[in-house]
């Protein structure tokens, strides 16, 4: 993903990777990191527009990553909708297809899942 961004003219230096945490909420404790020792004013989750549920209800679970996010310092953004403006009529039909297949169907029940049970209390990492 970083290296379709600097493709699409993102500078490099503006783009932090993290790779040590096993799932989304390790991720998204990663932000706490950022924020201590990276001079950001804002944050940008860049993930599949079918995962960004979940992760809008972990940000949600977490006071401290609710409260970034109600102030403006985190933002979520769908990569289709990046990859779209880049190379619409490509990227819609190539999006729109995958969105249908039962794969794609599969995997967002299993997101939606995972939603419900982290607003649940419920949901095992």
């Amino acid at each position: 993903m970083q290296r379709e961004l600097i493709e699409l003219g993102v500078p490099a230096g503006d783009i932090a990777v993290e790779i040590s945490s096993g799932d989304t909420y390790e991720q998204l404790q990663y932000i706490k990191t950022a924020f201590a020792q990276f001079p950001v004013e804002t944050l940008r989750i860049l993930s599949n527009r079918y995962h960004l549920p979940r992760i809008d209800a972990f940000l949600i679970s977490d006071t401290q990553l609710l409260d970034w996010c109600a102030h403006g310092r985190i933002h979520m953004q769908a990569a289709e909708d990046i990859l779209i403006q880049h190379d619409s009529p490509w990227w819609t039909s190539l999006i729109a297809e995958a969105y249908t297949s039962t794969a794609m169907r599969q995997r967002q029940e299993q997101e939606l899942e995972g939603v419900r049970a982290i607003r649940a209390g419920t949901y095992k990492r």
